[in-house]
């Protein structure tokens, strides 16, 4: 009787040991499985870029008598996609600053006497999206490339002494 029951829990172990091997081999040939099939999908924008840059810019009206320009900032995050037969796909998010100083004349407007000269501060921030094909010709020594595409602007802050 004991020598059955040695018997009986040797089986069990054997039986125990067995279960774990299979088991093994069926989650190491699962992941085997999954790591050959798996998918490798490229992205569709390669190169990315930061730029950063001043920016000058005038406005030009008849009421008022001096105008300069004012110098604000432009960020840009850009990326481009890989090579499609024969033209790029890039695209760009632009934060720019633009605006004018402008000087104009204080007067009575009942015996229009000169008072003085005032100088107003006038601040414009856009988002810009631009969309670009780029067509390229690779050469050796330079490689010329057309450039075209849409570009949308968001007016998302007007500051003016006028006006704050």
């Amino acid at each position: 009787m004991i020598q059955m029951m040695k018997n009986r829990a040797l089986k069990n172990r054997e039986n125990e040991f067995m279960k774990n091997l299979f088991s093994f081999f069926l989650l190491v040939l699962m992941f085997s499985i999954t790591a050959s099939e798996e998918i490798y999908a490229e992205p569709f924008f390669r190169d990315y870029g930061i730029t950063f840059g001043l920016v000058s810019s005038n406005i030009e009206s008849d009421f008022f008598i001096n105008h300069r320009s004012k110098n604000g900032v432009s960020l840009s995050l850009s990326a481009e996609s890989k090579k499609i037969m024969f033209f790029y796909i890039s695209a760009e998010v632009n934060y720019i600053q633009k605006g004018i100083l402008d000087t104009y004349i204080l007067f009575n407007p009942m015996t229009y006497e000169i008072l003085g000269m005032e100088e107003l501060k006038h601040r414009l921030d856009y988002i810009s999206i631009p969309v670009h094909i780029k067509i390229y010709r690779e050469n050796d020594f330079i490689s010329p490339y057309i450039l075209f595409g849409p570009r949308f602007d968001y007016l998302f802050n007007y500051r003016s002494d006028v006006y704050d």
